[in-house]
């Protein structure tokens, strides 16, 4: 039963860390442009913890809740960019490790 609930903790610790499902805000998610009348631009923004496949798979997923919002069984997708970019940031912290040693 411990190895269960610390199992799970570890999980959650891991994929926690990446984008939810959400409505875009500061950790990212996703956001909608109506183009035309049956036509949708779907973005969706991922952070450093989010894979390439997660992004992709929640973009499709916010198109078939549109879809299905609207009334509709099928969808086409036009077309896609992958805008994917990498930022590094230096947060500027130290590390420092000490120690002792006798013999």
């Amino acid at each position: 039963m411990k190895r269960n609930i610390i199992f799970l903790g570890l999980c959650s610790l891991l994929f926690g860390c990446a984008t939810p499902y959400q409505p875009v805000g500061s950790a990212g998610g996703y956001f909608h442009k109506r183009l035309a009348e049956n036509v949708y631009s779907i973005t969706f923004k991922g952070n450093g913890f989010s894979s390439y496949k997660q992004v992709y798979n929640y973009t499709l997923l916010r198109a078939c809740e549109i879809g299905d919002e609207l009334g509709y069984t099928h969808m086409v997708i036009e077309g896609q960019d992958d805008c994917t970019r990498t930022t590094t940031v230096d947060m500027g912290a130290n590390s420092y490790t000490t120690g002792s040693a006798y013999g």
